[in-house]
């Protein structure tokens, strides 16, 4: 499918109006409008990345470093939420990136759960995961931070104009430990949102790796 220019670069509104029931549901619905609409974006390869994706720069998001590209998105950033991602394949990539992280270290996760996760019972599932696990680290003992898993490769399982599915292996320092973890994004309503699964988890697999062989070398200073 060969998507118009509008579609390709996801202007206009993509949040949507699903959200939870409560005493700040008002005040939560008001803050999760987009401020201002998304521009048109120059990215137009709809060809899935062989290579790590040129002209993609990495910032620091609590601890972990996050790609961007002015052609392809993000190029809003809202608080926690990155929104207006190209209709592509490299932005389907970008956006699982940045989204998957972000829903993991975000204190806001849920205008962020609202905002960049595709609606319907999964995302009611991970609400209500989120919200216990939430609870139960506010009564229990910090356990220390640990070694933030940084990106070091990927690999797409499918792509179309409405969803992809991409595989991110994230590793240590040395890559003295490997994860892999499959992601679904999906457009919906003019941007890419992540998927989540029935059980309320971001990714349908994840496993240890030994090396990054199948997958595409992507990490900060190498692209």
């Amino acid at each position: 499918m060969t998507a118009g220019a509008m579609d390709d670069c996801g202007p206009g509104d993509d949040s949507d109006t699903d959200v939870a029931a409560g005493p700040s549901s008002a005040s939560l619905l008001l803050s999760a409008a987009p401020a201002t609409p998304c521009p048109a974006l120059g990215a137009k390869d709809h060809g899935v990345p062989a290579l790590a994706p040129a002209g993609v720069t990495w910032s620091l998001y609590h601890e972990s470093l996050l790609p961007m590209s002015e052609s392809a998105g993000s190029v809003r950033a809202e608080g926690d939420v990155v929104r207006c991602f190209a209709r592509t394949p490299i932005a389907a990539l970008l956006a699982t990136a940045q989204i998957s992280a972000r829903y993991s270290f975000s204190d806001n996760w849920k205008l962020l759960m609202e905002r960049s996760l595709a609606p319907g019972p999964e995302r009611d599932a991970a609400r209500t995961v989120r919200a216990s696990a939430e609870a139960a680290a506010a009564t229990s003992q910090p356990s220390g931070t640990g070694t933030v898993m940084q990106l070091v490769a990927f690999k797409f399982v499918s792509y179309t104009d409405d969803a992809a599915a991409v595989e991110l292996m994230r590793g240590t320092d040395g890559d003295l430990q490997l994860v892999s973890a499959l992601y679904t994004v999906k457009w919906v309503n003019g941007g890419w949102r992540l998927q989540v699964q029935a059980s309320g988890a971001q990714a349908s697999m994840v496993q240890k790796e030994s090396s990054l062989s199948g997958f595409t070398p992507w990490q900060a200073g190498g692209s």
